[in-house]
């Protein structure tokens, strides 16, 4: 049920540098002043430079106000890319949030995210394509975590919304959840927590007419938990291990469909009210496969020659 009070909380060029400029502290504004002026940014431990492909690589010592970046004013007209390598990233003042990007319209406008080697993030990312007030088919962000690349003490929220697109992949450490939503008509997500990739969970959903959440599981995680509603579909793979449980849940029109290849270590769960709801097994099931349904809701539970259920096969 942790996705679905997130639902609810949701309803709410190139650059070129001409000189260097130096200030006593790293701060995401001082990088984002330097670049409007056309300048490199050094303060002798942390640097920020943008190549001819309008990419920007931030490296080196900490930024002591986290990452903040909302619409034209904070650097997307400057920049399509940006990565952070080799730095702290401390979250911004008492908010908790690490990274905060977010990016609405219609504009086809493609922006990419990199927390890079050996970055570290203290704090909740948070990646918006869109928001609630916006129309923002066309919007695409991705966000790529690294291998050797930190998220301490906070989520990594992932999130398209009113039309907007996001992709997403990890191969660091995520001390929370990697989390991840469709979120409205028309809206695409794609997850993959990859091979090395360590996480909390895995916890998407999908909500909206056409609205397409898909994420997959390649490495290490908690807990896999996919839900759908409101005609929004939800489709979870599991090729890794999954220490915990592995649940999906459908409602008002909503299908999830939940298939483990791997380890699911505390059992396979699947319930709809008015929606659909399919479980696959072709690896190890470490406890019970159940599926149960309500209010005409379809569920299916299918254990193939591959699999094995280390429990019972059941359904109400």
């Amino acid at each position: 049920m942790a996705n679905l009070k997130r639902a609810a909380a949701l309803t709410l060029s190139a650059a070129m540098f001409l000189q260097p400029m130096t200030a006593s502290a790293a701060t995401w504004g001082n990088i984002m002043s330097a670049i409007r002026n056309g300048q490199k940014y050094t303060d002798g431990k942390t640097s920020a430079e943008v190549n001819e492909q309008g990419e920007l690589t931030v490296s080196g010592g900490s930024l002591d106000d986290g990452v903040i970046m909302r619409g034209d004013n904070d650097g997307f007209k400057w920049v399509s890319s940006i990565i952070l390598k080799n730095i702290d990233v401390k979250w911004e003042n008492a908010s908790g949030v690490g990274i905060y990007v977010e990016k609405s319209g219609t504009d086809n406008q493609k922006y990419r995210f990199t927390v890079g080697e050996n970055a570290t993030v203290r704090g909740m990312v948070i990646i918006n394509a869109g928001n609630q007030k916006t129309y923002s088919k066309g919007t695409e962000i991705e966000l790529n975590i690294e291998k050797n690349a930190k998220i301490r003490m906070g989520n990594v929220q992932v999130n398209a919304i009113n039309g907007g697109s996001v992709t997403s992949t990890n191969q660091g450490w995520i001390q929370g959840e990697y989390m991840g939503c469709a979120d409205g008509a028309d809206s695409t997500a794609d997850l993959t927590n990859l091979e090395g990739g360590q996480i909390a969970a895995l916890d998407i959903f999908a909500r909206g007419e056409n609205a397409q959440m898909t994420a997959k599981n390649e490495g290490s995680a908690g807990e896999l938990l996919a839900n759908a509603l409101a005609g929004g579909a939800t489709t979870a793979t599991n090729d890794g291990d999954v220490s915990g449980t592995m649940s999906a849940e459908a409602y008002l029109d909503g299908k999830a469909s939940l298939t483990n290849n791997g380890l699911a270590d505390g059992g396979m769960g699947g319930y709809t009210d008015g929606g659909r709801v399919d479980l696959v097994n072709n690896g190890e099931v470490n406890g019970n496969m159940a599926v149960g349904a309500e209010k005409e809701g379809h569920v299916s539970a299918d254990n193939r020659e591959s699999g094995t259920v280390y429990g019972d096969l059941k359904g109400w």
